[in-house]
């Protein structure tokens, strides 16, 4: 996964990232429906989207979240998951572990 930077009270551009398996293959999102959320550095959880967004081809695993407002009101370090619901109900977090691969969203002061 990545960092990623945004401005205090930013909703643009919109968050895109790309789902990898633990063999580094794109996840196949055909039929399954995805969550954003983003907690702070004491896990408490600020964001709990509803619904994320997957970008056509979903067997390129790409996916992305369009910020609302107050959704980057707070400067600070976030950690953020993509939670997958699968076509058959399985239901995965990307990334599943902290390390390497936490996805970090950045927010600096304005």
């Amino acid at each position: 996964m990545a960092t990623f930077y945004f401005g205090q009270n930013d909703t643009s551009p919109t968050l895109t990232d790309t789902l990898f398996d633990a063999n580094g293959n794109a996840v196949d999102l055909t039929g399954a429906t995805v969550h954003f959320t983003m907690t702070d550095r004491f896990g408490v959880v600020v964001i709990n989207a509803a619904t994320a967004s997957i970008v056509a081809p979903a067997t390129n695993g790409n996916v992305s979240y369009t910020w609302q407002s107050g959704d980057l009101a707070n400067a600070g370090t976030y950690r953020a998951r993509w939670i997958v619901t699968f076509a058959g109900g399985a239901i995965e977090s990307f990334p599943n572990a902290d390390g390497p691969n936490t996805l970090l969203i950045v927010i600096t002061p304005k």
